[in-house]
């Protein structure tokens, strides 16, 4: 018995440490464009996220350093809950749906969708003793009105977003800041294009 619970102790550490990168509407994001509006922010907006983005995903880290441990992420409570606080600056009649028949609304439709997500930890040091974490990941913008296509674009930046440069020891410390900085990075893309986003949608008022 006692053989067992070693036998199956070892595997779980051999399998390393899976963190949970939790979304959390309270984080920081980036400051708001206020010198742009949509002429009509009371109109019937559905941001829509499938089910399957909903599923938590388990990533490993890309980097050398933390690639022992992994962390589980849900990219749809991220990418649904950015955009609607994003959109709730400029549109007052917005609900987040997973229902496949919202795509048939004549009203806006926005689409986020995040892939192809990593992260992982930088050390300048060359001795692994401190580290900043970082992501990277593809972030695609649709929206439509009535149906038509209006808006479709690659909005995520190809550099990695980094966090700040914390000791790399034992415990969650490390990975505490991959949610934070992935919430930030969507937050950063998407005021970026704030502008622009802003005129596809009036260009069809």
């Amino acid at each position: 018995m006692k053989k067992t619970i070693l036998f199956v102790a070892f595997a779980l550490f051999l399998a390393g440490c899976t963190h949970t990168a939790q979304y959390n509407k309270n984080a920081e994001t980036a400051p708001i464009n206020e010198n742009i509006q949509i002429e009509k922010a009371l109109q019937s907006t559905i941001i829509y996220v499938s089910p399957e983005q909903f599923k938590s995903q388990k990533f490993k880290a890309s980097s050398r350093l933390g690639n022992d441990e992994s962390v589980s992420i849900n990219l749809g409570e991220f990418a649904s809950g950015e955009t609607q606080r994003f959109f709730s600056n400029y549109l007052t009649n917005l609900i987040t749906s997973k229902d496949q028949n919202s795509l048939n609304s004549q009203g806006l439709v926005i689409i986020p969708n995040i892939s192809s997500f990593r992260y992982g930890f930088y050390s300048a040091d060359g001795f692994d003793v401190t580290a900043k974490p970082f992501v990277s990941y593809d972030f695609n913008l649709k929206i439509f009105k009535n149906q038509k296509l209006i808006y479709n674009k690659n909005i995520s930046s190809d550099e990695r977003h980094f966090g700040e440069s914390a000791f790399y020891g034992g415990g969650d410390a490390h990975h505490a800041q991959i949610a934070p900085i992935f919430q930030k990075a969507i937050s950063t893309d998407l005021n970026a294009h704030a502008e622009e986003i802003v005129a596809a949608i009036n260009s069809v008022m």
